[in-house]
């Protein structure tokens, strides 16, 4: 748990809180600075448009916490078989977790491919 010599989990608890929530902080102004500028620009198309956007950023963020958990309990899984010198397991747990990755993408992407585009829609979008 060392990082340059120094242990991130001594010293000031409130330290160390704010370093660790500090990233996850900014990620999420970033997403919400990201869909306010999504309206603005897609705002001059229409109340069809706007809506569109407005619903597709839970969908993405429900998409995005169901596709990353495997991969967040892979790292911890990893992290405490490299902590406790299981390099095997450790490799055994990283192949397995590509695994899953590439079977996840698989998934999604040929949902994804499944759904049929409107493309009567498309055409009503001023250019």
């Amino acid at each position: 748990m060392t990082s340059g010599g120094r242990d991130a989990v001594t010293g000031s608890v409130p330290r160390t809180l704010l370093v660790l929530a500090v990233p996850l902080v900014a990620q999420n102004v970033v997403r919400v600075v990201q869909q306010i500028v999504d309206t603005v620009w897609v705002g001059r198309l229409g109340e069809d448009a706007v809506a569109a956007v407005g619903l597709s950023v839970p969908v993405v963020a429900l998409a995005f916490a169901v596709l990353v958990t495997p991969f967040v309990g892979t790292q911890l899984l990893v992290s405490r078989r490299v902590g406790a010198d299981d390099e095997a397991g450790a490799r055994r747990l990283v192949f397995h977790g590509l695994l899953l990755a590439c079977a996840g993408g698989v998934v999604v992407g040929g949902r994804s491919r499944s759904v049929p585009s409107d493309s009567s829609r498309s055409s009503a979008i001023p250019r």
